[in-house]
């Protein structure tokens, strides 16, 4: 392949995550790292914000950036999601310990990259060397980091506006010393205030996104708590049928402890004749199964013979023949259902 030595381990990276558009996802990152050989791919855990880890490919390193004539190496990392390149990639800043991240609309607190290519992002016409190319022009406009206080100093270029003037009898007098003083002075307040602005513009942004998430949280736990005040109320309403059924059984339950001497076949009583026939040939349907039980124990422990066993298996298996039968088309007739799944099972 046309891209070097990172080809092969680029593509074991994605057969190892297993990302589902494979080639696209190769080619895209590949280009990218023709052209941005600060760069490198790893594969790393990134956590989502739901607390989720998983296994991604990360371009990790840096970017070059021109800022006042200056070329800085700005440190990035791409997150690129197995979806790729169907959905945009996540970019963060990522300074150093002597940088700090300088907050604005394109980079939040935590050096998340907001940018308007990220969010119209749509396959093909995106990709991550346009990416790359958009973050260098955004950043060469205003660098997501600088030098924390206290680091190696820096000495800056010449302010025009700080440039003393010379009259023509090269003497510097005390008002063009004040004068020049001034306007270095006014140029550097404005330049904070500048700063100052778009940080607490940025700052706002973040606090409005954070606010809008509260709210829709806030709508999600009213709907939640609407639905348990309707459960809660149906459950209001069958409390008391539901005390009134527990009575009533616990009522029945004192009658049948009082009472002795109560036969099973007094309590449960059939009335039509159909299920009377249904219910007698399930019973003895069942007697017979406990014949068939016994008898094979019986041959088992040799209380009784082979031939006998024989004997009175065939004639008890045709007599339960005859009592499934009379089962199966009971229920039929009744068209309960109830005994189809017995009388398949038996056979």
């Amino acid at each position: 392949m046309p891209f070097g030595d990172n080809a092969r381990d680029v593509e074991g990276m994605i057969d190892s995550i297993g990302y589902r558009s494979k080639e696209p996802a190769l080619r895209d990152i590949l280009t990218a790292l023709t052209h941005y050989r600060g760069l490198q791919p790893k594969v790393e855990k990134f956590t989502f914000n739901d607390g989720i880890e998983k296994s991604l490919i990360c371009l990790k390193g840096t970017i070059p950036v021109n800022y006042r004539g200056a070329t800085y190496n700005i440190p990035v990392n791409f997150w690129i999601l197995d979806t790729h390149p169907h959905h945009a990639p996540m970019c963060y800043v990522c300074p150093t310990s002597d940088m700090q991240i300088r907050i604005s609309r394109h980079v939040d607190h935590t050096g998340k990259v907001y940018l308007p290519y990220l969010h119209e992002w749509k396959s093909p016409g995106s990709d991550l060397l346009g990416l790359i190319q958009i973050c260098i022009i955004i950043f060469s406009e205003q660098p997501p980091v600088f030098a924390q206080p206290g680091g190696a100093p820096v000495n800056p270029p010449m302010d025009p506006g700080v440039a003393l003037s010379r009259p023509s009898s090269n003497t510097i007098t005390g008002e063009h010393i004040r004068a020049s003083l001034m306007s270095a002075v006014e140029d550097k307040i404005k330049r904070a205030l500048r700063e100052e602005f778009t940080t607490k513009q940025a700052e706002m942004e973040s606090l409005q996104r954070v606010q809008e998430e509260l709210e829709n949280r806030r709508k999600n736990l009213n709907s939640q708590m609407e639905m348990s005040n309707r459960v809660l109320e149906d459950i209001q309403v069958k409390l008391p049928h539901l005390n009134q059924l527990k009575s009533e059984l616990d009522a029945n339950r004192e009658k049948i402890d009082e009472s002795e001497g109560v036969e099973t076949d007094d309590i449960i009583k059939v009335v039509y004749p159909l299920l009377l026939q249904l219910s007698s040939a399930y019973c003895e349907d069942a007697a017979l199964d406990d014949s068939l039980y016994y008898l094979g124990r019986g041959l088992r422990d040799g209380v009784i013979d082979c031939e006998t066993f024989l004997k009175a298996v065939r004639k008890l298996s045709r007599e339960q023949f005859f009592k499934k039968v009379i089962v199966q088309k009971c229920s039929e007739k009744a068209k309960l259902g109830i005994c189809d799944d017995l009388v398949a099972n038996s056979y």
